[in-house]
């Protein structure tokens, strides 16, 4: 198993790699890359890396922008080697109908092993994808064109965003 989340800022992978130390990180890196919520770090499953498809429909129908967007993965192995516990009891939001399920937290109750997951992303060669804004919105519209867009479960910036570029996909005549 493969658990992948997509980068705040694509530049964030770079500025980790550059820092010598956990304590030569820059805060906001640290603020972007690694902000918990009651002790936990949202990534998304993906069983196999050479079929992510869906994994990244999923993430990308839960943010709340439409942009060109980097993301990393781990493996369970590189979890485990780090004693991070997974929980996956919480359905995601995702506007990807059907796909709340591929959300899981990582349970990371202490600094040491957000300083540890750190040292997993120092150790990355290179991000796992990124993603330019026109592939991301062709993502989007193959999501939309199946069928498969959960208006309900997608953020309120998000649908205006989506409204827009259907709107200029399909420019009223």
């Amino acid at each position: 198993m493969y658990y992948i989340r997509k980068l705040t800022k694509t530049s964030s992978l770079n500025k980790i790699k550059s820092a010598n130390t956990f304590e030569d990180t820059e805060s906001d890196v640290l603020k972007d890359e690694f902000k918990t919520s009651s002790s936990r770090l949202s990534f998304w499953k993906c069983e196999d890396l050479n079929n992510y498809t869906e994994t990244i429909n999923a993430i990308l129908f839960s943010g709340s922008d439409i942009k060109a967007s980097s993301f990393i993965a781990l493996s369970d192995k590189d979890l485990n080697d780090i004693g991070v516990v997974t929980d996956d009891s919480a359905l995601g939001k995702t506007g990807y109908k059907g796909h709340g399920n591929l959300h899981i937290d990582l349970c990371l109750p202490h600094i040491q092993q957000i300083k540890d997951l750190m040292g997993l992303y120092h150790k990355m060669p290179t991000v796992f994808l990124t993603l330019e804004k026109p592939d991301v919105q062709k993502y989007i519209k193959n999501v939309i064109a199946a069928g498969n867009y959960d208006e309900n479960n997608t953020d309120e910036h998000l649908k205006k965003e989506i409204q827009k570029l259907q709107e200029k996909s399909f420019p009223r005549i």
